[in-house]
């Protein structure tokens, strides 16, 4: 922050060098106001850690000085108008001349220290330059309209006058006037704007968590969008909300994309091991929903051995239905949103869904024919999430949060958005006792070590535990690569005869096709096969995938096999003729051969992509090994040691191959050469 020294001084630099007479010459006036703008600069604090030297500034202060005198030394008298425009030129010119710098240094650091702050600066070049709304214009104007408003009140009349005693006023009484100015600017209202309050979450996890707003989309509104201003306005910084994939949002806090994470984030003893959690603001039952006609058939997990069950994978539910997968026989579902599980409970994709209350509640509003069964399979809290390091912004919060918790106002907000109900009082008297509630669990078998007491598995037991899984997953992943590529080569090798033998018709039939699969994402492809062609056929997760990446692939397949069809010299396809072949003969006896030798190395290039891509199925609740190893990181809390698995079995899924790949080229060039 510029010195009141500074600031004085560089009033006086200014008055001084524009009210000089006439008769100045342009070389005297220029070694005043480069005199007098050192001077005014000497006392800044901010000089002593600038970037650039002390020359630099007095040379820059002196040829703006200079500029602004230079322009006003009209033939005519100095009239009250004139003093004031050279205020105001000179108050603005210097931060819209310093923005367009290269290097970006703010104006407090370049050239001259008369009234100026980093706030000043903002607000002057949003005044004249088109970056108002990069730095929020409205807002940062209004917080330091007072401080603007109190400078140019204080710097005008000194401006003014030093233009006019100049030729008539003792130099003690010019001094005196520098005195009285530094005492007015002893305490300047520059005051930075508290940071804002970025918070993380998925905008697509839906009302009542975060939504946008029909009626401007370009707004978010929910109760956690409410609780996150809520904080924001009590800490005095405003909030900014940061779009973050739910399955990303322990990562990304810990990495620190934004300050606290919120959006339906779960309590569990594995987040509050490696990050800094806040205490719950709300309390949710885990409860199981059931196709309407199965109402009385499945009531408890029990019920449901052999049978697929739904919910959003790393989460308490998904733990929980692992838990009973082992001890009832169930088959856990994992769906990476919390919307298809009940749209694919109705057409019987799946058995039940098990999640939290409040997803439940909301989806028996949208979709018809399914029941919630009321009893608790489970019980668990929502909070926010910080960086470890943030701990004193993490206690900050939980102030906020307590405080709101005893005047009403977040049961005023959970009422606004129907989800208040008789567990939250309970929840916030043992909150605002100083306790930590935990969760807990009824019938499913599921126990919570930090409710019982019982110490967390280390990073070494789960990973032992997760790795029969992670085997499991790479087959699953292995098989479908490899189905779907068998599926491609035979599609692509069609459709690229097609293209080089076929009639017009269907060169153009197969081309649009080609277009049609390598112009969409295949993200896409999979949901239109899966989701979209339900009323028409209802395929299982796995054979959609299948087909999904076969078709994908076959696209890119064609082109390469078309491409090594034409590249066989076609002298020996001449010879072929001559020797009396067909077309078909031909191909399988001389072009086919040649074409695909040249195709190999391409082939194996994108069977290993294959083996990459086969992570979207996930999508389709196919539980392959990349949403395995994400589920693993999720509840280890880290990404560590569940990634640097997930790579060494996708190298070993995929070296293999390229060793063959390469054997089988080497024994064809061979065979060739001799």
């Amino acid at each position: 922050m510029p010195s009141p020294v500074g600031h004085a001084l560089g009033a006086i630099a200014i008055g001084w060098a524009v009210a000089a007479p006439a008769t100045t010459s342009r070389r005297s006036l220029l070694v005043q106001a480069g005199v007098l703008a050192a001077i005014g600069m000497s006392p800044d604090l901010d000089l002593l850690v600038d970037r650039h030297s002390r020359e630099t500034h007095s040379l820059g202060a002196a040829l703006i000085v200079a500029t602004a005198a230079a322009v006003w030394r009209w033939p005519i008298a100095p009239t009250r108008a004139r003093i004031w425009l050279t205020a105001l030129l000179a108050y603005f010119s210097h931060p819209l001349f310093d923005a367009l710098s290269p290097d970006g240094t703010p104006p407090i650091g370049v050239m001259i220290r008369w009234p100026f702050s980093r706030e000043h600066w903002q607000t002057g070049v949003a005044l004249f330059m088109p970056i108002w709304r990069h730095y929020d214009g409205p807002v940062f104007f209004t917080h330091n309209a007072l401080a603007l408003l109190r400078e140019l009140a204080l710097l005008l009349p000194i401006v003014a006058l030093v233009w006019r005693w100049r030729s008539r006023v003792p130099v003690r009484r010019l001094l005196a006037s520098a005195v009285v100015a530094i005492l007015a600017l002893g305490a300047p209202a520059n005051a930075q704007p508290a940071p804002p309050l970025r918070w993380g979450a998925d905008a697509e996890g839906g009302a009542p968590f975060i939504e946008a707003d029909p009626a401007r989309p370009d707004r978010l509104r929910g109760f956690d969008v409410e609780i996150a201003e809520l904080i924001a306005k009590d800490l005095g910084r405003r909030a900014e909300f940061i779009q973050i994939t739910f399955t990303s949002l322990d990562q990304s806090v810990a990495r620190g994309d934004f300050d606290v994470g919120l959006g339906g984030v779960e309590d569990s003893p594995a987040r509050r091991a490696a990050l800094a959690v806040t205490v719950p603001y709300y309390e949710f039952r885990e409860v199981l929903t059931v196709r309407a006609a199965d109402r009385d058939r499945f009531r408890a997990l029990s019920d449901l051995r052999g049978r697929r069950v739904a919910t959003l994978g790393g989460t308490l539910a998904y733990e929980i239905l692992l838990a009973a997968e082992r001890d009832h026989g169930l088959r856990p579902v994992s769906y990476d949103d919390d919307v298809h599980p009940y749209t694919d409970l109705v057409a019987g994709r799946v058995d039940a869904v098990l999640l939290d209350h409040v997803i439940a509640e909301r989806s028996m509003r949208r979709v018809g024919g399914i029941v919630t069964h009321p009893e608790a399979v489970a019980v668990g809290h929502y909070v926010g999430i910080l960086a470890p390091a943030q701990r004193a912004l993490r206690d900050q919060i939980n102030g906020v949060l307590e405080a709101a918790m005893q005047d009403g106002r977040l049961e005023t907000i959970f009422r606004r958005w129907q989800v208040w109900n008789a567990d939250q009082p309970a929840l916030y008297a043992r909150v605002l006792a100083g306790e930590t509630p935990q969760g807990r669990a009824a019938d499913s078998g599921f126990r919570d070590g930090a409710e019982e007491g019982q110490p967390r598995m280390s990073s070494l037991a789960m990973t032992r535990a997760y790795l029969p899984a992670l085997f499991s997953a790479a087959a699953v992943t292995l098989v479908l690569s490899g189905l779907s590529m068998s599926l491609a080569i035979l599609l692509g090798a069609a459709i690229a005869i097609g293209r080089v033998y076929g009639p017009a018709i269907v060169r153009l039939l197969l081309t649009g096709y080609v277009e049609v699969m390598r112009g969409t994402p295949i993200l896409l492809q999979l949901f239109v096969i899966y989701y979209g062609l339900a009323s028409v056929i209802r395929l299982p997760a796995f054979a959609a995938a299948l087909i999904g990446l076969g078709l994908n692939y076959a696209a890119y397949e064609s082109e390469i096999y078309r491409g090594a069809l034409e590249a066989v010299p076609k002298g020996q396809l001449e010879a072929a003729r001559v020797l009396g072949f067909t077309e078909r003969q031909t191909l399988r006896l001389v072009r086919g051969p040649q074409a695909f030798r040249l195709a190999l190395a391409p082939m194996t290039n994108d069977f290993v992509a294959m083996l990459k891509d086969s992570s979207l199925v996930s999508v389709l609740t196919v539980m392959e090994l990349t949403k395995q190893t994400q589920i693993f990181a999720t509840n280890l809390g880290s990404w560590v040691v569940p990634g640097l698995l997930c790579a060494g079995l996708y190298l070993a899924m995929s070296l293999p191959l390229a060793h063959l790949a390469r054997r089988l080229e080497e024994r064809w060039k061979a065979a060739t050469i001799s």
